[in-house]
């Protein structure tokens, strides 16, 4: 009983991490066989821990985190300062090398997705 308690209690927060790494992966054109490997783990052990079945062992984290090349806050705490900090300048660095047309394209983007609720 006190088992199901925990998972119960922990699955958000396995979930919002889950999404966390897929997202990531993703965004680093990855795929999950490719983070498996890097991570030496298997395909559908990644698939578990992104769709938040899977509960994460802190060695299991370190190798993705590692595969993924990521700090780890930017997987568990993504709302602190440094975190932020981090994607303010990833995000300057993309914009970097961009012609004006290209950079007011992109501004637009992030007007519009500004505009909607993202958890």
């Amino acid at each position: 009983m006190e088992v199901e308690i925990i998972k119960t209690e922990y699955a958000a927060f396995y979930k919002e991490i889950g999404e966390r790494i897929r997202n990531t992966r993703i965004k680093k054109g990855m795929s999950q066989e490719q983070l498996a490997d890097k991570a030496q783990l298997s395909t559908s052990h990644v698939s578990e821990i992104e769709r938040g079945n899977k509960e994460l062992r802190i060695s299991t984290l370190y190798r993705i985190v590692e595969a993924l090349e990521t700090p780890t806050d930017n997987l568990i705490r993504p709302h602190i300062p440094q975190t932020v900090e981090y994607y303010k300048k990833e995000f300057s660095d993309l914009l970097e090398g961009c012609t004006p047309a290209q950079i007011e394209f992109i501004t637009r983007i992030v007007r519009e997705v500004k505009k909607t609720e993202i958890s």
